[in-house]
C-alpha cells in the first residue's frame, strides 16, 4: 500500500462512516478490483485487507457497539502485513463473499472445494525455471542430475528475505501444486545411523540401558559424509538419543581421519546415543531426487528437480514471516469464516484473550508454524475447517484457571487436520490443548509422524474424532497423548476410532497414550484398529492402550481390533512410583496446582489418598479383542479384569461395529455411524 496513513483514517472516519451509525450492522467489502481510497461499500469496495482492518478497526473504535461484516469477494489477496484488530467490544465477521454475502455455499453454487473463493497468501509465485546449463554449477551436483535440475533467480522474482533452512519461524518452503517439496538431502528417504557417540561427558543410564554422551561429537561411518564440509551450510536432522525427540543441527565439523563428526551447540538436551539415526539435509551435493530443492543464500538461485512426471506445475515459495495472518487482542465475536489462508512460514490465526472468538469453515494449507493459536480469553471455538501441508501443529489453545477448575469454553469440532508435523517431527500435533475445560469432538487427523493429540489440564471431552495413521515415524507415542501431571484430571475419551498408529521404533506406538503418571481418566467405546506394537516385546510393545505408571485409569467397553494386545504397561508400585512422584520434572508439573485445597478435594476426592498409597490400579473391563496375542501386555502389575473377551474370528472389523454382535460380547453398543466429521464442506 502507497498511501499517507492519516489521510486514510481521516477518510474512513468521516468521508464514509459516520453516517452507518444507525444500522445494526455495518457491512463492508473488499475486492481485488477495488480500491483502498474508496469507502469500502459494496459498489466501491477496498482492494486490500490490511486497509480494510485498520479501516474497520478505526470505525469500531469509534463507535462502540456497533457491530460489522466486512466481506472479501473471491480472488488472492497477496498480504503484505498482518490483519490486526484490537480490544473490540462488539462482533466482528471476516467473511467470505458468496453471492448472498455469507461465508455459507449458497444452493445450487459449484461445491465449495471447486468454487471461487477469498484467499489470503503469503508466496511468491515462481514462473521461468530454466534448466541449469553452467558447468560450475552442474560440478556441485552429482553427476547423474544433470539434464534434470531447473534453476530460478529468486531476487529477480521479488524474493530477497531467504530465511533459514531449519529455523521453525523463519524457513522459506518450496511447494509443487500445493506440495511441500524436499530440502536436498541424504539418504533420499529414511534415515543413516552414527557410529558411537565420543563425547566426554556420559548421559548416565537409562531404562534403554543405550550408551550416550552429552556433547553431540559422533563417529560416521558412510564417508559421503566428508564432501559435506564443502557445503555453504551444511544441516542435520535426527533422533539423537530419544526417538520422539528430534532436532535440527548444523554441521560443525568433520575429521576424515578419525571418522568423527560435530554438530554445533545448543545440544540436544537428551545427548547423543550410539548408533543414533539422522539425515544430511541443505546440500547441493545432494541434489539428485524429484522434488528435491536448494537454495544458493549467496547468489539467491534456487535449483529444484520437478517430480517423477517433470512437469513444473505451479510453484510456490513463502514469503510472509509475520506471526500470523490475522492478529485478534482482546476481542469479543470476531468471527472468521469461508476464507481460505495459504503460505505463511508461521501461522495464520492468532487469538490472545477476549470473548467468543470463531474460526469456521476455513481453509489452511502450507503453513510453517502451528496455524491456529489462542491464549486466554473463553468462548473460542474453531469448527467445519481444513488444515493441510503443515510443518509443524494444527491448533493450539491455552485456556481456564486450573487452580480454580473454571472452563475455558473452547471447543474444536468437525475439522479436518491432515499431513502435519512435516518439520518438527514430534510433539506438534493437529490439537494441543493446556487448561480446564476442552471439548475436541467430531474431527478427522490423519497422516503424521507423531500424536494427533496433545491434552494437558482438567475435564477434558475427547469424543468421536477419526484419528488415523499416526506416530509413523517416531517412537513413545501415541495418537493420543499426556504426560507426568498427577493432577490431571476429568479427561473423558469416547467414541473415538483409532486406526493404523502401531510403528513405534523402540518402545512402541498406541492408539492413546497415557504417559508417565497420568492418572484418573476415562477410556469408552473406542474402536482401536490395528493399533499397538513396537519394540522392546518383540512386535508388541504397546497395546492399543499404552499406560505408563499412572493408576486409576478405566479401560471400559472398547473394541480392540488386530491389535496385538488391548492395553499394556501398568500401575507403578511401592519405590518406582514414588521416585518418580518425586522426579525433578514431576515437582515442575505438581507445582502449578495446589490439589490440596477445598475445591480441589471435593471434585478429585480419591487424588490424595492414592497419592500417597505404594499401590496403585488400573481397570480394564467389558472390552473385547478381536485377533490379539492376549487382552493385557504387562510391564508393571496392578491391573483389575473383569468381564472381557479375548478371541480369534475370520470375520472383517465391520461384523463387530453390529450393535447385535457388540451385544452378545458384552459391550453397549458403540455408536460408530456417529464417528467423525458431521458437517465440513472440504470432507
Amino acid at each position: 500500500m502507497i498511501r499517507k496513513f492519516s489521510l486514510f483514517l481521516s477518510a474512513c472516519l468521516f468521508g464514509i462512516l459516520l453516517p452507518l451509525q444507525a444500522q445494526t450492522q455495518t457491512c463492508f467489502r473488499v475486492s481485488p478490483d477495488g480500491n483502498d481510497d474508496a469507502d469500502g461499500s459494496s459498489a466501491h469496495p477496498w482492494r486490500t485487507p490490511e486497509a480494510a482492518a485498520k479501516c474497520v478497526q478505526a470505525y469500531m473504535q469509534a463507535h462502540p457497539g456497533q457491530s460489522v461484516q466486512l466481506e472479501f469477494a473471491p480472488g488472492t489477496y497477496q498480504l503484505e502485513e498482518p490483519l490486526t484488530f484490537r480490544n473490540l467490544d462488539a462482533p466482528l465477521t471476516l467473511t467470505a463473499l458468496y453471492g448472498n454475502g455469507s461465508g455459507a455455499v449458497p444452493p445450487g453454487e459449484p461445491a465449495a472445494a471447486q468454487a471461487p473463493q477469498p484467499v489470503f497468501s503469503g508466496e511468491r509465485i515462481l514462473s521461468g525455471w530454466q534448466p541449469v546449463t553452467d558447468p560450475a554449477v552442474l560440478q556441485m551436483m552429482p553427476p547423474h542430475a544433470a539434464g534434470r535440475v531447473l534453476q530460478l533467480d529468486l531476487g529477480k522474482a521479488g524474493v530477497t528475505d531467504l530465511g533459514d533452512p531449519t529455523d521453525r519461524e523463519n524457513r522459506v518452503d518450496l511447494y509443487r501444486d500445493g506440495k511441500r517439496q524436499t530440502l536436498a538431502r541424504w539418504p533420499d528417504r529414511g534415515f543413516t545411523q552414527a557410529g558411537l557417540a565420543i563425547g566426554a561427558t556420559d548421559v548416565g543410564d537409562t531404562w534403554i540401558h543405550v550408551h550416550g554422551t552429552r556433547e553431540g561429537i559422533l563417529e560416521y561411518e558412510d564417508a559421503r559424509m566428508e564432501r559435506w564440509m564443502q557445503e555453504q551450510d551444511p544441516r542435520l536432522f535426527g533422533y539423537w538419543y530419544w526417538d520422539w525427540a528430534d532436532k535440527y543441527h548444523k554441521l560443525a565439523a568433520l575429521d576424515p581421519e578419525r571418522k568423527i563428526f560435530t554438530v554445533n551447540e545448543p545440544w540436544s538436551h537428551y545427548g547423543y546415543r550410539d548408533s543414533c539415526r539422522f539425515y544430511g539435509l541443505n546440500l547441493i551435493c545432494e541434489l539428485d531426487a524429484p522434488g528435491e530443492y536448494y537454495i544458493d543464500r549467496k547468489t539467491g538461485m534456487i535449483y529444484w528437480i520437478a517430480p517423477e512426471d517433470g512437469k513444473t506445475g505451479e510453484t510456490a515459495l513463502s514469503v510472509f514471516a509475520a506471526p500470523a495472518m490475522i492478529i485478534a487482542e482482546n476481542c469479543k465475536g470476531l468471527t472468521v469464516t469461508g476464507l481460505a489462508f495459504e503460505g505463511g512460514r508461521r501461522g495464520a490465526v492468532q487469538v490472545t484473550g477476549g470473548e467468543d472468538n470463531v474460526v469456521r469453515d476455513c481453509r489452511f494449507a502450507r503453513f510453517g508454524e502451528t496455524v491456529l493459536r489462542f491464549q486466554g480469553g473463553h468462548g473460542h471455538k474453531v469448527k467445519g475447517c481444513f488444515l493441510t501441508e503443515l510443518g509443524c501443529g494444527g491448533i493450539w489453545m491455552l485456556g481456564g484457571d486450573r487452580q480454580a477448575l473454571e472452563p475455558s469454553g473452547f471447543e474444536v469440532s468437525d475439522n479436518i487436520v491432515e499431513h502435519f508435523s512435516l518439520f518438527k517431527r514430534t510433539n506438534e500435533p493437529a490439537v494441543h490443548f493446556h487448561g480446564v475445560g476442552f471439548v475436541c469432538d467430531h474431527n478427522r487427523f490423519q497422516y503424521a509422524s507423531s500424536s494427533s493429540m496433545r491434552m494437558e489440564g482438567n475435564e477434558i471431552r475427547v469424543e468421536y474424532n477419526q484419528c488415523f495413521n499416526l506416530a509413523e515415524e517416531s517412537d513413545d507415542q501415541g495418537g493420543f497423548d499426556t504426560f507426568m501431571d498427577y493432577s490431571y484430571r476429568g479427561m473423558v475419551l469416547r467414541y473415538n476410532h483409532w486406526r493404523d498408529i502401531k510403528d513405534g521404533m523402540f518402545a512402541g506406538a498406541a492408539g492413546i497414550r497415557l504417559d508417565d503418571l497420568i492418572s484418573g481418566q476415562l477410556v469408552f467405546g473406542n474402536i482401536f484398529e490395528r493399533c499397538g506394537g513396537g519394540g522392546w516385546s518383540g512386535g508388541g510393545g504397546f497395546g492399543g492402550v499404552q499406560i505408563n505408571g499412572g493408576r486409576d485409569n478405566r479401560i471400559f467397553n472398547n473394541l480392540f481390533f488386530d491389535c496385538p494386545h488391548a492395553v499394556s504397561g501398568g500401575a507403578f508400585q511401592g519405590e518406582k512410583w514414588f521416585t518418580t512422584l518425586d522426579s525433578e520434572l514431576s515437582r515442575q508439573y505438581q507445582s502449578r496446582v495446589d490439589i490440596t485445597t477445598s475445591l480441589w478435594k471435593e471434585k478429585y476426592p480419591e487424588m490424595l489418598s492414592h497419592l500417597h498409597s505404594p499401590e496403585g490400579h488400573n481397570y480394564v473391563e467389558r472390552n473385547l479383542a478381536v485377533n490379539a496375542k492376549g487382552l493385557l501386555l504387562q510391564k508393571f502389575p496392578g491391573f483389575v479384569t473383569g468381564g472381557n473377551t479375548v478371541l480369534k474370528s475370520v470375520h472383517p472389523l465391520e461384523y463387530f461395529l453390529k450393535p447385535s454382535v457388540q451385544k452378545e460380547f458384552g459391550l453397549e453398543p458403540i455408536p460408530f455411524e456417529e464417528i467423525g466429521v458431521r458437517e465440513n464442506r472440504w470432507k
